[in-house]
């Protein structure tokens, strides 16, 4: 399988230093290419380079962590889209979550690592789409797998 992650570009990836996102974009590539799929990271702050790479790669799946660029998922197809939520932001930000989920995430896999969260994304309308990584942010195996299996990921956490 192909699988494209978009970053936001602000920070290289690797990461020289800090770069939390960055970093664990780098775990999924490099957990992903040790088990022999084509991984790309667009990393732009360019939407319209993203675009490019994404036409360039032409992708069976499309991973984007929430922070930048959601406004793209909309236009770019693949078999399957992932957006991520895991900076707990809910809390605050309840209403952006709920227009991004219904506005620009309709047709995306939701992964979570919080109830909290997922039954957010129920209330949102969403259903069927929902996978919560207990592991949290550090289970960069865990989120290879889910990814790698996700026509077999198809009902949501009974938690």
């Amino acid at each position: 399988m192909k699988f494209f992650f978009i970053a936001p570009g602000e920070i290289p990836i690797p990461p020289p230093g800090w770069g939390a996102l960055e970093t664990i974009t780098w775990s999924y590539y490099q957990e992903m290419t040790k088990r022999g799929e084509e991984v790309f990271i667009s990393n732009e702050q360019d939407p319209y380079k993203i675009i490019e790479d994404w036409r360039r790669f032409q992708p069976d799946v499309i991973h984007l962590r929430y922070g930048k660029h959601w406004e793209l998922m909309p236009m770019l197809k693949a078999k399957f889209k992932v957006a991520t939520s895991y900076d707990g932001s809910f809390l605050s930000s309840y209403k952006m979550h709920q227009e991004l989920v219904t506005r620009f995430f309709t047709d995306c896999w939701l992964f979570t690592i919080t109830n909290m969260e997922r039954q957010a994304y129920l209330n949102f309308g969403v259903k069927n789409k929902i996978v919560v990584n207990k592991d949290g942010v550090d289970g960069s195996h865990v989120v290879a797998v889910a990814l790698l299996r996700l026509p077999a990921v198809a009902h949501p956490d009974p938690q």
